[in-house]
């Protein structure tokens, strides 16, 4: 199913031009398409949603005095605001994103809401599932950080004391020499100084 998104904005046209823009894709579903903010909240508590397109500029509770109220009742679905108040810059975008806002993106006039402006709003969503795909039952992983390359342990160098190894040799005939008995060390320890083996 792909994600389900929530409009809420006062404006009849604003909802069906947002909702006939969405639904023309097959990215994403229009849940529903409410007007005020004490609708959305109605509609939370019935009905999961993945994303929500709120309005700032609307009668009674204004968007942004809701935002912490809408975050809450979402259960984890990101909120885009979609107003003319929150250009770049503009210091409605920044306590939008303060508060706890997934994006904002400019809402042109009624009359400039154009499939433009529906391609663009449906890769800013795009963006948002692929972060934070909220809802669909995918949980994003964090990167792993990198670790050292294991490195496999020594072998285990057997120690023997002199004794036990004049033992040995004095029960083997002939005695070895020297040299192979410096050779027989080595060979009993892997390390770079064999003396450390006894």
């Amino acid at each position: 199913m792909p994600p389900r998104v929530l409009i809420v904005d006062d404006s009849v046209v604003a909802r069906a031009v947002l909702s006939r823009l969405i639904d023309a894709s097959d990215r994403f579903m229009v849940a529903g398409a409410v007007g005020s903010v004490a609708a959305a909240l109605d509609f939370l508590g019935r009905t999961r949603v993945d994303i929500l397109l709120l309005d700032v500029n609307m009668p009674g509770v204004d968007g942004l005095t809701a935002l912490p109220q809408l975050i809450a009742a979402g259960r984890g679905a990101r909120i885009v605001v979609v107003s003319s108040s929150v250009g770049d810059g503009a210091a409605a975008t920044v306590q939008a994103l303060a508060m706890g806002a997934a994006d904002t993106l400019v809402k042109p006039d009624t009359a400039a809401l154009t499939s433009a402006f529906g391609r663009t709003l449906l890769d800013r969503l795009d963006r948002l599932i692929d972060r934070s795909p909220a809802g669909t039952g995918i949980v994003m992983e964090p990167a792993a950080s990198p670790s050292r390359k294991s490195v496999a342990p020594r072998p285990a160098c057997p120690r023997r004391s002199r004794r036990t190894v004049r033992s040995i040799w004095s029960r083997s005939a002939p005695r070895p020499a020297a040299s192979m008995r410096w050779a027989s060390y080595s060979a009993a320890c892997p390390r770079p100084s064999a003396r450390r083996c006894w």
